[in-house]
């Protein structure tokens, strides 16, 4: 299975026109049995 990376948090933020702190915080928030979140390891 192969793994795609999606988007990065600071184009859904600037499209959103939210901080990165705050798309985090939203992200967090939501249900995980509807959406997947996988940070990415730096």
């Amino acid at each position: 299975m192969e793994l795609k990376l999606g988007y990065f948090s600071k184009d859904v933020a600037e499209q959103l026109e939210v901080t990165t702190s705050t798309l985090r915080r939203w992200s967090i928030e939501l249900d995980p049995t509807l959406f997947q979140y996988f940070p990415r390891e730096e």
